[in-house]
C-alpha cells in the first residue's frame, strides 16, 4: 500500500480510527518514518510506514490486523480528529462560503463523523483551507505591489498613495529589496467623481440641558432668515434642511417648507453617485511584473496563529 505524501498517510490512518471509534498514538514521527501503536499497551496493533527514496512515495511496511482491544474511552471528541483532518472535510464548505461560521463547522463534523469538536479546534481547522484557497497574511502583503501596479495601469484615474519604512535585521543593518508596510490609501475615479454628490454635512452636536422636559429642547427666541437659509439654532445651516423654527414661519406664510430642503437629499441627486462605471481589468495572469521592493508586514500587528483570536 503506497501513498503520495506523508499527509495522505496520516489522513488515511486518522480516518480509519475515527470511523471505527478507535485510538492510536504516534511512536515515532520523522520526515521519512511514521510509527504508530494503539493507546492500549495490551493491544498488539502496530503500524509502520516509510518513504521510498527512488519513487518518493510512502509505503506501509507493517500493519497489524484490527485492534484486539475495544475503545478504551467514550468521548464526545476524538483525539485523532485533528485540525488537518477537519480542514480536508470542510474544504468544499469554506470554498463555497469563506465566511462560514464556526458553529456550522461544528455541526457539519458532528453530522459527518459523529463527534462534537471544540470551538478552538474548529477555528484552527478553518484557517488552513482559507490559506490554501486565498493565501496567507504574509502572501497578501507580498502581492500588494503587483496588485496596485496593475490597477494603476488598467484602471483609468486610479489613485494610490503607499507609504513604507526601511527594514532592518537584528544587527541593525538595512535589508535591501525589502521594505516594511506602513499604510496605503487608494481610490477609484468613479468614487472621486461621485464624491461631490454626497451630502456635505458635518454634524457637531452640543449637548444642552433642556428647560422644558416635554419638548426636549431649549426654549427661547430664534431668528430665521428664509432667504439666506439661516436660523439661530444652526440646524438649518448644518443639516441643509428646515428645522422646527423654519417650519413655523413657513406655515404662517403658507410656504412649502420642503422647498428649503437641499437637493442632496433628493433621489435624483444621490443617484448621480452611480453614474460613473468602474473600468474592467484583466485576469491576474495578464498583470505585468512589478519590480518594486517586496513588502513585509509589521510583525507587531500579525495575529497569533494559534488558537482563537483574542478580542481587543
Amino acid at each position: 500500500m503506497t501513498f503520495d505524501s506523508k499527509e495522505e498517510v496520516q489522513y488515511v490512518l486518522n480516518m480509519h480510527h475515527i470511523k471505527k471509534g478507535l485510538y492510536y498514538r504516534m511512536g515515532k514521527l520523522s520526515p521519512t518514518l511514521i510509527v504508530a501503536r494503539c493507546v492500549n499497551d495490551e493491544c498488539d496493533w502496530r503500524y509502520r510506514a516509510t518513504i521510498i527514496i527512488r519513487s518518493q512515495k510512502w509505503e506501509v511496511r507493517k500493519l497489524s490486523d484490527e485492534h484486539s482491544c475495544s475503545s478504551p474511552v467514550i468521548s464526545q471528541d476524538h483525539v485523532n480528529l485533528g485540525s488537518v483532518y477537519i480542514s480536508k472535510s470542510i474544504l468544499a464548505l469554506v470554498e463555497r462560503d469563506p465566511s462560514i461560521s464556526i458553529p456550522i463547522i461544528i455541526a457539519h463534523i458532528k453530522s459527518a463523523e459523529r463527534y462534537t469538536i471544540s470551538y478552538r479546534k474548529a477555528w484552527m481547522a478553518k484557517q488552513k483551507p482559507i490559506e490554501d484557497l486565498h493565501g496567507n497574511w504574509e502572501q497578501s502583503y507580498h502581492d500588494l505591489p503587483k496588485l496596485l501596479n496593475a490597477m494603476t495601469i488598467f484602471l483609468n484615474g486610479f489613485f494610490v498613495e503607499k507609504q513604507t519604512r526601511p527594514l532592518y535585521n537584528q544587527q541593525g543593518e538595512m535589508v535591501h529589496d525589502y521594505v516594511q508596510f506602513h499604510r496605503v490609501f487608494w481610490t477609484f475615479k468613479p468614487c472621486i467623481d461621485g464624491f461631490k454628490y454626497c451630502k456635505p454635512i458635518i454634524q457637531v452636536f452640543l449637548v444642552q440641558e433642556t428647560i422644558n422636559p416635554r419638548e426636549r429642547r431649549s426654549t427661547g427666541n430664534f431668528t430665521v432668515r428664509l432667504y439666506d437659509k439661516l436660523c439661530d439654532c444652526m440646524k438649518f445651516q448644518k443639516l441643509h434642511m428646515p428645522c422646527s423654527h423654519v417650519v413655523a414661519p413657513c406655515k404662517h406664510l403658507h410656504h412649502n417648507y420642503k422647498s428649503y430642503i437641499n437637493q442632496v437629499y433628493t433621489l435624483e441627486y444621490v443617484s448621480n453617485v452611480y453614474n460613473e462605471l468602474f473600468g474592467e481589468w484583466p485576469n491576474e495572469s495578464y498583470w505585468p511584473d512589478c519590480e518594486e521592493p517586496q513588502i513585509i508586514p509589521n510583525s507587531k500587528y500579525i495575529r497569533n496563529k494559534k488558537g482563537r483570536p483574542k478580542s481587543s
